[in-house]
């Protein structure tokens, strides 16, 4: 398809007004070509001046002006709560105009909260290489029993339309885990608005993710996974997806240098196009020797 690039440069000096304030000034330049209908992106150079007051660890105002201006508010009111919040109004580089991105989370003894909102700017392949480091397995060792373990990084589906083009996304998102015991518990929701920038369709994705991990005995995990996903796009080629998958998995440290998994996993995915109609039953073994 067309040629994408994205090429963006920057320079930041800062300098600091006693124990609380600081002043900074920030220049560069954006120069990012791909096809494109809508007025989201302008090349040149951009600069902002502003300060930063931070009274404490507890809150943090940092405000900057010039053709590319921002204000960010950084509160954690109390150990367990913290929230950040930018609102960004650019004239210079991707996404220009009003931008929100915004990050609440909260923590208890047992359970983690995460709220969250973000836009930018992507291709389809950025969000392949995404979801390919997403769901790659960490290999770690247990300070409690000095084993190898095997653990998933919790991941959304959020398979993208395979289209050469440029796309803006606005996601919204709420997730939770509850850890008790041998056991770990999340959940996730969420909610996606694509708007692509050479034909214009606009794509909805949204969704719910759910994770259960157990380690019911020494040496051994297992975890069940699930999720489900809504697309719809309008254009002239409009579609509506719908996509459930499960799995289940069980790992077993065998020696000490030897891991193994033995995994199910179903999918099924219901299209109003008969193209993108399948199902699949896969089973999957695998041997992972350290040395």
């Amino acid at each position: 398809g067309e040629d994408v690039n994205f090429q963006n440069s920057s320079a930041n000096v800062r300098y600091a007004i006693g124990s609380e304030f600081s002043i900074f000034a920030r220049a560069g330049q954006s120069s990012n070509s791909f096809a494109s209908n809508s007025n989201s992106n302008n090349n040149g150079i951009f600069y902002t001046f502003g300060g930063q007051w931070q009274p404490s660890h507890r809150f943090r105002l940092e405000a900057g002006y010039g053709n590319n201006l921002f204000v960010t508010v950084e509160i954690t009111p109390f150990n367990r709560l913290h929230w950040i919040t930018t609102y960004s109004n650019n004239d210079i580089g991707l996404n220009t105009g009003d931008t929100w991105n915004t990050r609440l989370n909260y923590n208890t003894r047992r359970t983690v909260w995460s709220l969250s909102y973000n836009e930018q700017t992507l291709t389809t392949q950025q969000l392949l290489l995404e979801l390919q480091t997403r769901t790659a397995t960490l290999v770690f060792i247990n300070p409690d029993t000095n084993q190898i373990q095997f653990q998933d990084i919790q991941f959304n589906t959020l398979l993208p339309t395979l289209v050469d083009d440029v796309f803006i996304s606005k996601r919204a998102g709420l997730s939770v885990s509850f850890k008790t015991g041998k056991s770990n518990i999340s959940a996730d929701i969420f909610r996606i608005q694509r708007t692509f920038e050479l034909s214009g369709v606009e794509e909805e994705v949204k969704g719910v993710s759910g994770s259960w991990n157990w380690s019911f005995v020494r040496r051994s995990n297992f975890s069940l996974r699930s999720s489900w996903q809504k697309t719809e796009s309008d254009g002239t080629n409009a579609f509506s997806d719908k996509r459930f998958d499960i799995s289940a998995r069980i790992t077993r440290n065998i020696l000490s240098r030897l891991n193994g998994s033995v995994e199910y996993r179903y999918v099924d995915q219901s299209s109003g196009n008969d193209f993108n109609n399948y199902s699949e039953n896969r089973i999957s073994a695998n041997l992972s020797l350290r040395f």
